[in-house]
């Protein structure tokens, strides 16, 4: 059940049917990039990004949430020239 959400006075929550996804990418005009999804109070995450599908480097974890979205941004310094990004955020 911890797995799964943890109990509630109504039950458990199960898993979306959907699953995750991020709901918003924006490139800002200085090339600043906020991802922005659907979470949960209480929980953290792990925002990874690659320039393939392959090699993934944890941008950060233990990124708190911040209620019924939570939102991260990447500095465009941080990309290194990457044209092409990949993200991937895991609920911890």
């Amino acid at each position: 059940m911890e797995a799964l959400g943890g109990p509630t006075a109504e039950g458990f929550e199960a898993p979306s049917a959907t699953g995750f996804q991020i709901n918003d990418i924006v490139i800002e005009a200085n090339g600043d990039v906020t991802l922005s999804w659907a979470s949960r109070s209480g929980r953290s995450y792990t925002i990874e990004a690659a320039p393939d599908l392959q090699t993934w480097v944890e941008l950060t974890d233990g990124h708190p949430s911040q209620g019924d979205v939570t939102e991260f941004t990447e500095d465009a310094g941080d990309r290194e020239g990457a044209t092409v990004r990949y993200y991937r955020v895991t609920e911890e």
